[in-house]
């Protein structure tokens, strides 16, 4: 498949159509929000329904079982399943967080603005000569690909090892824990009123509820952070174009008409930006702070898990690690890339041959100059700041909570 592929309008696109497939059946996104060529049957659409309202439901349920078990067997719980649990159990919360974000009215105006307005095809409609507006379509469609492939290879690998390490112990243990010399062991822990600590029946409809629940929350993370990189990456791409039209569009024998016309279009493609940039601040910023604290939470623990562990736990915490960190640090780079793309945009701007424009058109640079001199830095939920410093800061934690957590 060449490059040239990323030109075609995104409706006409395969990954954006798989994309949206399952958005919808897991409830980070609803494919009727990108317009009426995405029709699925009425049985289909049903289908999508039920698994919708099972990831609401699942999600706050599964959140209160995890804590009620540990809190009622918080004192009988050996080390290795209390570390399962506090590893496991802030995920579930985060993938709450995510499922209750995308019920929200500012997120469902962004993924209904996705198609239409954000996605920087619309751009290229508008420029089909610019090589550099072709340019950055190919790189900003590149990366939403790669952000995808990225957190969904890592994230079911990892995925896999939590579920493989406890059933090939139960399988290589069974009889001791039939006897009830040994437990059987899980990735999720839950409060039922089951008793599937020994029993064969209890143990595989636990086990199968917990695969059912890992799949889905680990779609769930895979389609809303890459929901939310792409459409950030589709904004960084907007003030690159944004930045070429000041230094490339007024030619050396412009007229004032073709000033006015070509500042009057700037202002509102910068408006766009602006607006767009605080819709996604709205839609997103819960999920970002989530992102964040979830990560500062867990990374010293999955550090120490991973060199103080045998192979098993090295490679089950390391995959985690690794995930945590490398979206960690995608999504701050991202989000920083605004901030840094924009920091300059005054000067650019000041940069156009203003002095030979006429004074109505000089007052309209002013004006253009006045509005891009405020900093475009993403603020995540409750004020957080997101960007490289904040994601700094949580992985110099993580090590300090290493050493802290080594030491004891």
């Amino acid at each position: 498949m060449g490059q040239d592929y990323y030109l075609q309008p995104p409706r006409t696109q395969l990954f954006y159509t798989i994309l949206g497939h399952i958005s919808t059946i897991f409830g980070t996104c609803q494919m009727k929000w990108w317009g009426p060529e995405y029709k699925i049957s009425k049985w289909l659409a049903w289908l999508y329904f039920l698994q919708r309202l099972s990831v609401g439901t699942f999600g706050k349920v599964v959140c209160l079982s995890q804590s009620v078990f540990m809190a009622l067997n918080f004192n009988t719980l050996s080390s290795s399943v209390l570390i399962v649990i506090l590893t496991i159990t802030p995920v579930g919360y985060l993938v709450a967080v995510k499922a209750e974000t995308a019920k929200l009215k500012s997120y469902e105006k962004v993924m209904k603005a996705f198609m239409d307005k954000i996605h920087i095809y619309n751009c290229y409609v508008r420029n089909k000569d610019s090589e550099y507006v072709k340019t950055k379509v190919k790189q900003v469609e590149f990366l939403s690909r790669f952000t995808t492939w990225f957190l969904t290879f890592f994230l079911y690998i990892c995925w896999s090892a939590w579920m493989l390490q406890p059933t090939l112990y139960n399988i290589r243990n069974i009889d001791a824990i039939l006897n009830k010399t040994q437990d059987f062991q899980y990735y999720i822990y839950l409060w039922t009123p089951l008793e599937y600590h020994h029993n064969l029946r209890n143990y595989l409809i636990i086990h199968t509820v917990c695969v059912y629940l890992g799949v889905t929350a680990i779609t769930v993370i895979i389609t809303f952070d890459c929901l939310n990189m792409i459409i950030v990456y589709h904004i960084v791409g907007h003030i690159y174009i944004l930045k070429h039209n000041f230094r490339t569009k007024l030619a050396d024998d412009f007229t004032d008409e073709k000033a006015k016309e070509f500042l009057v279009d700037t202002i509102k493609y910068h408006s766009f930006i602006i607006t767009t940039f605080k819709d996604v601040q709205n839609a997103f910023g819960i999920n970002v702070a989530a992102n964040y604290l979830q990560k500062f939470i867990e990374d010293g623990l999955c550090l120490y898990q991973m060199m103080k562990g045998d192979m098993e736990n090295f490679v089950k915490y390391g995959l985690m690690l690794v995930i945590y960190l490398g979206s960690l640090i995608m999504l701050s780079v991202v989000l920083e890339e605004i901030k840094r793309q924009n920091s300059d945009l005054s000067e650019v701007v000041y940069s156009i041959p203003w002095q030979r424009m006429s004074v109505s058109n000089q007052k309209t640079v002013m004006l253009l100059l006045f509005r891009t001199q405020p900093d475009l830095e993403f603020r995540a939920a409750c004020g957080m700041k997101a960007g490289v410093q904040p994601a700094l800061s949580i992985i110099k934690s993580m090590f300090s909570y290493y050493v802290m957590i080594k030491s004891r």
